[in-house]
This record gives structure tokens, sequence and C-alpha cells, in this order.
């Protein structure tokens, strides 16, 4: 799930909507694939819920190809998923929660992100390294 999602963000970032759209689409394949038979019934059904906002907001990104204002709106969405599976569930590799305080108002500029630099998917090659990071998720 989080390579997906970094494939997203990382097309994001090159203003790649079309790019963006197919990863979207490859998450939704693995979030469909997904499964919680070693889970308790709490982290099932705290699974199911980050899972199904998730869904509904990749399918955003993944129908909306040339449409990049609006994929970068659900991926902020999906950025908030994906950080609460992180923190509840944990990673394999080292990930980090970035902000980029000129998104959103300053409300919602958030995405998780495997490299220590800032590479804003918000504003592309228009503000490419704004932004900051905040620190590793785990």
């Amino acid at each position: 799930m989080v390579e997906n999602y970094l494939n997203i963000k990382n097309a994001l970032t090159k203003d790649d909507s079309n790019r963006a759209a197919a990863a979207a689409k490859e998450l939704i394949a693995t979030l469909n694939g997904s499964t919680t038979t070693s889970l308790d019934t709490k982290s099932k059904n705290k699974y199911n819920g980050f899972v199904a906002d998730a869904k509904a907001h990749v399918k955003h990104i993944g129908d909306n190809a040339g449409k990049i204002d609006h994929q970068r709106e659900y991926f902020s969405l999906l950025s908030q998923d994906i950080f609460g599976l992180i923190k509840t569930f944990g990673t394999k590799q080292t990930v980090y929660q970035d902000y980029c305080p000129m998104y959103g108002e300053g409300k919602n500029g958030y995405w998780i992100s495997e490299t220590k630099d800032v590479i804003n998917p918000y504003f592309g090659s228009e503000m490419l390294n704004c932004g900051r990071r905040i620190g590793a998720v785990k």
C-alpha cells in the first residue's frame, strides 16, 4: 500500500496526472486484495475504516487523469488515511511526514514521503521544494 501511495505522490511531484491516475488504480487493486484475517476485531474495524476512506479518495485520483488539481485535493485526503494506517499498523520501510503550509490554507498540506528531501506533490514544478519534514513515521 505504501509503495503504491508513494507512486501517486511521485507522479504528482512531476505534474504527471496520467501516471498519478495509473498509480491510483494500482493502489485500488492493492486495497481490494488486502486481508484482515490476522487482526483482532477492534484492529479490523480500524483497518477497514481507513481502507474504505482510502478507496473512496484514491478512486477520485484514478478517475480524473488530466485534472491534477482535483487529484491533489483527493491526494491530501488519501494522505490522512495512509498516515493513519502507518501510525496504527506500521510499515517495513522508513517514511517521513512532510508538510506544505501553502496548500489548503495550511490545513491539509501533509503527505508521506520515502525521502528526507522535501519534494512537494501539491505544487509540483511550481514550488517543488516548498514545505518541511515533520519527522519519521513509525
